[in-house]
């Protein structure tokens, strides 16, 4: 039995339904902003973030302040029982800012000062903009703290970018120092005398060079650290006032310029924009993977704690490639999918689309034609999900059981990308970690996504796919989970390089791994599209599927040194030498792919493993057709099943159990369960 979560929002303990909503564009309008009031209840909303593009509404001027309309909008949704995240508009600096104050845009690596335009260009180390931020974030912390609409602090937006001035550069060689304490220890780590480039003072250390690959990797730690920084600086100016409302960011999903991991400790809680791009000719059961993978991520930023979904799209987008229509029930389904991955929020950029400027062609609930709001498709859609989260607030708080981590590591993802060598277009270190996410998906087995050096309590199994950097600590933490009974799955390009981006001495897989898995890898063969190589798994007891299974991209050439082999290569010099390794530790095993393999074999022995350690799926009385997914939420009293079609085409299920009842419309199900194409169902 797990304990049930606290509510992402303590003041809104309900499931949250809304999105962003931008009444500063509309102060000129009040007959809108009236209709907006109208609609929002029909629609099913109960929560809306405000302000976060709202400077120049809030501040027309330097030092002059205008609340009035803020406080008009908020004293009307608190009214309805509307829950608002309220933003603080440092993403969006108005015009007097950027041109008063120069110094507060971005400088480029050619020391160029970016001109004002677009959005979250201002840099992060400027006094001014930090003066500028603070002042304006007090005020509002000041002004409505306690407001009875204010449930969530909404920090900033979707964080990006870095900067080349002086002031960065400074807090740049400041940090170097902290993390390495001399010149000596700097100059060994990065191997600084490759080429000549051992530093003798700190000013020389400009990140410009991408010579020192150790360099590379700092300066992204350090871009994100300068972030999480800035950020810090916000919720501090918010805090000062307001000490009790919970503080959120938007994340933009595995995104690669930031860590997010190394930003969850310092908000309340985890919030995503997520944007699927479901296309009818696609293959939408490998879509939907790719959407639980982000969903999982987010999940365990915070150790399996809810999330908020903060950003999606209730129609099209106006920057993807092909911005297609959702297909009946395929908004409901994809609303859905969140929820049932962790999530206790379903919420939209936009509310109500504006006429003019870049977004005039994004999605919203209420498009141009306002008369005909209600008639269109896309706000019946959007009712219809508000109807249904309407029904599911025992969803807050519910945990989602797992007994499998897969771990995902953004230092790892870094250090192979910036990398020369190893297949330069090759690594696809995300599609990696989606494709062994998409294996247990395949089976309806829940996921902890975690990072390398959080907890592995309570996880039986364990998937480190391509752990490239090894940080201190970390094989010692694995070895430990395996000695204990646990099993740990490795694959190619693991443990190549420290976490100073240097290679590691003593053999592949270094700092340990070597000694964890059994073998040592000689070399990695990097492979053309056109060359022929196979592993072959002979009929055997063990979690290897038999026959003979493609490789592309990469085959290591491994040395068993007490591991056994499972599969051999059927190709080239190397044939019959191992690919697949088992190494026995303790109570548990390693289980080393030297080769990246397809799906098939990856399903196989994902299951293989699944059986052999008793990991159930979701449902296990449910057998699902392909293309259905079983996600469960449950705390061992409520539990509630989602089943989500992600084919065309209608499935059918059968119900063993008669004591099943649809969470929304509270009619039991028994028997068959036929869900349409894009159908989605919720039982308890």
């Amino acid at each position: 039995m797990s304990d049930r979560h606290p509510p992402a929002i303590p003041k809104a303990p309900r499931i949250l339904h809304g999105g962003d909503y931008n009444p500063d564009q509309w102060r000129h309008a009040p007959a809108i902003i009236e209709r907006d009031l109208e609609l929002m209840p029909k629609a099913g909303v109960n929560a809306v973030s405000v302000g976060i593009f709202a400077w120049s509404a809030l501040e027309p001027e330097e030092g002059r302040f205008d609340f009035g309309w803020l406080d008009e909008i908020l004293d009307r949704l608190a009214r309805q029982g509307t829950v608002v995240a309220l933003a603080t508009p440092s993403a969006a600096r108005p015009p007097w800012l950027a041109h008063r104050y120069r110094a507060t845009s971005r400088v480029t690596p050619m020391g160029l000062r970016e001109p004002y335009a677009g959005r979250a260009n201002h840099c992060y180390s400027s006094p001014v903009m930090r003066e500028k931020v603070g002042e304006i974030n007090e005020r509002l912390a000041a002004r409505y703290a306690g407001h009875p609409a204010l449930g969530l602090w909404h920090i900033s937006n979707e964080y990006s970018g870095e900067c080349y001035c002086a002031h960065c550069v400074g807090e740049w060689q400041r940090w170097l120092r902290a993390r390495y304490g001399t010149l000596e220890a700097l100059n060994e780590a990065w191997w600084a005398d490759f080429w000549s480039h051992r530093y003798a003072d700190w000013d020389q250390i400009v990140p410009l060079d991408g010579t020192l690959e150790g360099e590379k990797l700092d300066w992204r730690r350090f871009v994100t650290d300068r972030t999480v920084d800035f950020m810090n600086h916000e919720i501090a100016a918010v805090r000062r006032h307001d000490p009790d409302t919970p503080v959120t960011t938007n994340f933009m999903s595995f995104f690669g310029e930031l860590d997010y991991r190394r930003f969850a400790p310092h908000v309340d809680v985890i919030a995503n924009d997520w944007y699927p791009a479901f296309d009818a000719d696609a293959d939408l059961p490998r879509q939907a993977a790719a959407s639980a993978f982000v969903h999982d991520l987010m999940r365990g930023m915070k150790g399996g704690r809810p999330w908020l979904l903060l950003e999606s799209t209730p129609s099209t987008t106006n920057w993807q490639p092909t911005a297609k229509l959702k297909r009946p029930g395929q908004h409901r389904l994809e609303s859905l999918q969140a929820l049932a991955h962790g999530a206790e929020s379903v919420m939209y950029f936009q509310w109500r689309k504006g006429p003019g400027s870049a977004e005039k062609f994004h999605g919203a609930v209420v498009d141009l034609a306002d008369a005909e709001a209600e008639r269109t498709r896309v706000f019946r859609d959007v009712a219809e999900v508000g109807r249904v989260t309407g029904a599911l607030d025992d969803l807050v708080g519910l945990p989602v059981p797992s007994r499998v981590g897969l771990i995902v590591d953004w230092e790892s993802r870094w250090a192979l990308d910036q990398a020369l060598g190893l297949g330069q277009h090759r690594k696809r270190y995300q599609a990696t970690c989606e494709q062994w996410h998409r294996a247990f998906w395949r089976r309806n087995v829940p996921v902890h996504v975690l990072g390398d050096t959080d907890a592995y309590d309570g996880l039986d199994l364990l998937v480190a796919p391509m752990l490239h950097a090894i940080k201190p600590g970390v094989v010692e933490r694995l070895r430990a989970h395996v000695a204990a009974g646990g099993v740990l799955v490795t694959t190619y390009l693991t443990g190549l390089v420290d976490h100073h981006a240097a290679g590691l001495m003593g053999g592949w897989p270094g700092g340990g791994l070597r000694e964890l898995a059994g073998v040592w890898v000689e070399e990695q063969d990097v492979l053309y599209e056109t060359d022929a190589q196979s592993l072959v798994a002979e009929a055997s007891p063990g979690p290897v599927p038999a026959g003979t299974h493609p490789v592309r991209d990469f085959a290591e050439l491994i040395h068993l040194e007490g591991a056994r082999a499972l599969a051999r290569y059927g190709h080239d010099f190397y044939a019959g030498s191992p690919a697949v390794t088992s190494h026995a530790v303790g109570s548990g095993r390693v289980i080393h792919v030297g080769a990246r393999t397809d799906d098939p074999f990856v399903d196989g022995l994902v299951g293989s493993l699944c059986d052999e350690l008793g990991i159930a799926p979701a449902a296990p009385d449910i057998r699902a057709p392909e293309g259905v997914s079983l996600q469960k939420r449950s705390d061992g009293r409520t539990e509630l099943l989602f089943a989500l079609n992600f084919t065309r085409e209608a499935k059918r299920l059968e119900l063993p159990d008669a004591g099943w009842r649809d969470a929304v419309e509270g009619e039991p199900v028994a028997g068959e369960l036929t869900l349409p194409g894009l159908g989605s169902r919720v039982l308890r």
